[in-house]
């Protein structure tokens, strides 16, 4: 420091007295513990984590019979990927079994498989969810799944598969191309 600065330093500490011991802040060492502050914001951090990302509703939904073939299509699939889907021609890359499981189980499973898939880049899969056809509610988890797999943006189109793969039993799911392949497509096609 300049001589001008010590001066000025001496000027602004005039009259300031050093704190007596008793009022000296805690050092970290001598801390016990989180402040109230932190202990709360570690409790919103915790509340957020645990928060259900799981966007599939348990609301009833509408049911559909043991034997109905289910179909869903979003505008925009062209009609060539939508037959070759129904007719079973895009070979399922994995597929998510819900035989045996309960509603709530099943969404949880649904919900990672298709988040999963996606993340993946996986883009036809299947989910066999059984006709239910001899439980007490027929269809029941049939009728989740329809509902569900309608509600999920990242599925195009799905319908009953073929008979060789489980028939009304089981659907063929299209899902959405993930970024990176919309990215590939983009270079291999000269697209922007």
């Amino acid at each position: 420091m300049r001589v001008d600065d010590l001066e000025l330093l001496a000027r602004e500490l005039k009259g300031v007295t050093p704190l007596a011991p008793s009022d000296k802040i805690a050092s970290e060492a001598e801390h016990t513990g989180p402040s109230e502050a932190q202990l709360a914001r570690r409790a919103a951090a915790l509340a957020e984590l645990k928060r259900d990302a799981n966007t599939l509703s348990l609301r009833e939904p509408e049911r559909v019979a043991p034997h109905e073939a289910l179909a869903f299509m979003r505008p925009g699939i062209q009609l060539g990927v939508w037959r070759k889907l129904r007719l079973g021609q895009y070979e399922p890359q994995v597929r998510l079994d819900l035989h045996r499981m309960t509603v709530e189980e099943a969404r949880r499973e649904l919900w990672d498989f298709v988040q999963n898939s996606r993340r993946l880049g996986l883009r036809c899969v299947m989910v066999l969810h059984g006709r239910g056809e001899l439980a007490a509610r027929p269809a029941w988890l049939k009728s989740y799944v329809n509902q569900w797999l309608r509600d999920l943006p990242e599925v195009l189109a799905f319908h009953s598969a073929s008979r060789r793969d489980g028939g009304e039993g089981a659907l063929y799911v299209l899902l959405k191309k993930s970024e990176p392949q919309k990215q590939l497509n983009r270079e291999q096609h000269g697209t922007r």
